[in-house]
């Protein structure tokens, strides 16, 4: 080949190679343009592509949400509350005529007697005065011998029943808790006399073993048999004080229940009272007598008279259990 020819080709090619770089220079002008400076229709364009286009999102990725914020906590009106700690959290409300009070029982620890005893006069309704009861009751029982004497002369019984129940849960033990006992005894209610007897197991005296004794004669039976559950707790020389009268009861359910007692009592006091039963004018009532006598000292008797001379002539051969002594 010439040189002519050689050098022709030599010169197509580098203007080709001249042309191809001239056009890469030319594209990537635009390009340079587009990353300094980006135009409002572009931010839309890109935005809109944002949407449509869905996003990839690598497999190995924890796509687990988040978990939602706790709840806040709404501050308590009262600071001291939110920084001190609560001892207790029951709440009481009492209404005091038209206004509502409520206030934590703590509170109401401190409350005096006199003060509790004035509020309580205070008002209006029954509801309101069971209410009080109630919440003294739990919260300061030494205030509660004054309210529950106040309140055993109200006309309603509801108030009265609502009393003595609160007293008595109470396990009161307090001066003038007698009085107040003696004056319940008498109430025209049966309910407020139960509580009255319940609440004698918590008086010592002769004024309370007088109240038990009398409540025995009772009309309601409810109070009758509530005395035999309240001297289960007493000691012997009050059960028999009580069971002296109560074995010559008008009521057979006293008279079987003092009969009961007394063998399970089982001295020779007990003998003493249970010799009397035999003379009640009801013969069932007598052949329980004379059979409860003959299983303690296993002897049979006919009437009255033979049972206590013979007891009178033969007691000191019986220990304080009624066991027989031996004669050597």
């Amino acid at each position: 080949m010439s040189r002519l020819v050689r050098t022709s080709l030599w010169m197509c090619v580098l203007f080709t190679v001249v042309t191809i770089v001239a056009g890469c220079s030319k594209k990537e002008k635009p390009t340079a343009e587009v990353s300094g400076e980006t135009t409002s229709q572009d931010v839309n364009t890109t935005q809109q592509a944002m949407q449509h286009e869905p996003i990839t999102v690598d497999s190995d990725e924890d796509l687990t949400p988040p978990p939602p914020p706790p709840e806040p906590v709404v501050a308590d009106v009262n600071r001291s509350a939110r920084t001190q700690p609560v001892l207790k959290e029951q709440i009481t409300q009492v209404m005091a005529g038209d206004k509502k009070i409520t206030e934590s029982s703590d509170l109401r620890q401190d409350i005096p007697p006199e003060q509790g005893l004035e509020q309580f006069e205070s008002f209006t309704s029954s509801e309101e005065k069971v209410n009080w009861i109630a919440e003294m009751s739990e919260s300061n029982p030494d205030s509660l011998l004054g309210i529950v004497d106040t309140a055993l002369d109200d006309p309603d019984e509801e108030v009265r029943q609502a009393a003595m129940e609160a007293l008595v849960d109470s396990e009161p033990n307090a001066p003038g808790l007698s009085d107040v006992v003696t004056k319940a005894i008498f109430d025209s209610d049966p309910q407020v006399r139960e509580s009255a007897v319940e609440a004698c197991g918590f008086v010592e005296g002769a004024q309370a073993d007088e109240l038990l004794a009398q409540a025995l004669d009772d009309e309601s039976d409810d109070v009758r048999m509530s005395v035999f559950d309240v001297i289960e707790n007493k000691d012997t020389g009050v059960q028999l004080k009580v069971l002296t009268p109560a074995i010559a009861s008008r009521y057979k359910d006293v008279r079987e229940g003092a009969l009961s007692t007394l063998i399970d009592i089982s001295s020779p006091a007990a003998m003493d009272i249970l010799i009397e039963g035999l003379k009640d004018p009801d013969a069932d009532f007598r052949d329980d007598v004379t059979d409860a006598i003959s299983f303690l000292v296993s002897e049979d008797f006919e009437d009255y008279q033979q049972a206590k001379k013979w007891w009178n002539a033969n007691r000191h051969r019986f220990d304080d259990e009624l066991f027989e002594l031996n004669e050597e």
